[in-house]
């Protein structure tokens, strides 16, 4: 195996974990998660180390993604204003990128403000 390789195995591991949880939630699902235990200090920090992998291994697909988690562990947590920061970060990559994910994102951010 190169150099390098296993740690990017790692972090498209940790990042594929932090989108399944996303997409169940999304699907009203009730998974068996960090988040949903109701660790929200450990799920935030699951996806603050997904954003440092992201950059790491340049996947801006994936930092949206981690950015729009960490938006959903502060407004599960009453942070109003820091959630919709964070998903707007992740909006914006989001964008950028011409992903899909940026409709529902956008979605979730207008449902947020009045």
């Amino acid at each position: 195996m190169a150099p390098g390789a296993a740690i990017i195995i790692a972090c498209r591991d940790l990042l594929f974990r932090s989108k399944v949880e996303t997409t169940l939630r999304h699907m009203g699902m009730v998974p068996r998660t960090l988040g949903a235990a109701g660790d929200l200090g450990a799920a935030r920090e699951h996806h603050l180390q997904a954003v440092r992998l992201a950059r790491q291994i340049n996947s801006q697909w994936d930092e949206a993604h981690a950015w729009a988690g960490l938006g959903r562990c502060d407004l599960a947590a009453g942070q109003v204003e820091a959630a919709v920061g964070h998903l707007s970060t992740a909006l914006a990559i989001f964008r950028r990128i011409g992903a899909v994910e940026a409709a529902g994102v956008a979605a979730e951010i207008d449902a947020i403000e009045p």
